[in-house]
């Protein structure tokens, strides 16, 4: 009994210096609210390139950790999209998480430019109200990425609005879903296995790239406002299923800083700061 409750008790303490050291970190948070519009073409359902509007919630963190920056960015989209004839609807709702390690490759008085590598997972459907026996498709695709930063902040003491691009590119990684003109019935019971509906993804089957741009303007003493614009592309043909997928989009929300007060270290972390 004592050998496990000083066991736990170390368990407990490690995770809260773990905390501890998470919280006096640097970080700077930002989330949102975005509008606009999608391309999107998935065989599977149909051979037409559907358009329209979607709505997007995002957030997005940087964390300082000694000299590598930590990135995290989480969206998720709701879209309602029409064929070219305007007789038939397809719905999109999906989610994806990114995340990275960056190092700082220059810092001076243009700004500093960072990069390193990632991850990029994203879970997602899409359902069509044309097709009768197999309206809906669902996928699920996760890869290691590489990850490019830049941060520059305008020197004017009245309004120091800070410019922030960023984009992910995948690299390799793994794609699932079913084969194509097989139902989900089909995919779930008849299968042999659900582990081979897993497809390897590259550059060969596949291109996806985020690119973003964030403008955080500071209003007056009271708040931050983000103001953010991007696109992306995510493409990809595996089972004889080809998906393309172009968004446009524009956004705005609110953006909080959360520093640790500790004297002369403080200074020393926030002169650091590249954001």
């Amino acid at each position: 009994m004592l050998s496990k409750y000083i066991c736990y008790t170390f368990l407990f303490a490690s995770v809260l210096g773990i905390e501890s050291l998470n919280a006096q970190s640097p970080r700077m948070k930002t989330e949102g609210i975005a509008l606009g519009g999608l391309i999107s073409k998935d065989t599977y359902l149909s051979p037409l390139n559907y358009g329209g509007k979607i709505i997007r919630y995002y957030n997005e963190t940087n964390r300082l950790q000694s000299t590598l920056i930590g990135h995290k960015y989480f969206d998720a989209q709701l879209g309602s999209l029409e064929n070219p004839a305007g007789n038939a609807k397809m719905y999109v709702l999906d989610a994806r998480l990114q995340g990275a390690k960056q190092v700082p490759l220059y810092k001076g008085s243009l700004g500093t430019l960072y990069a390193g590598p990632g991850y990029d997972a994203g879970i997602g459907g899409l359902y069509n109200t044309r097709n009768g026996n197999n309206p809906a498709t669902f996928h699920a695709d996760a890869s290691l990425a590489l990850s490019f930063g830049y941060a520059y902040r305008l020197p004017w003491q009245a309004c120091p609005i800070l410019i922030r691009l960023s984009s992910q590119i995948d690299l390799l990684g793994v794609h699932w879903g079913q084969d194509y003109g097989e139902s989900y019935y089909e995919m779930t019971y008849l299968s042999k296995s659900l582990g081979k509906k897993f497809n390897l993804t590259h550059w060969g089957n596949s291109y996806s790239q985020d690119i973003r741009i964030n403008l955080d303007i500071p209003v007056y003493n009271r708040l931050i406002v983000n103001v953010m614009g991007g696109t992306s592309f995510y493409n990809w043909t595996v089972r004889e299923i080809e998906n393309r997928r172009k968004a446009y989009f524009i956004g705005i929300g609110f953006t909080n800083y959360m520093k640790s007060i500790g004297g002369k270290q403080w200074v020393s972390n926030n002169n650091s700061i590249p954001f």
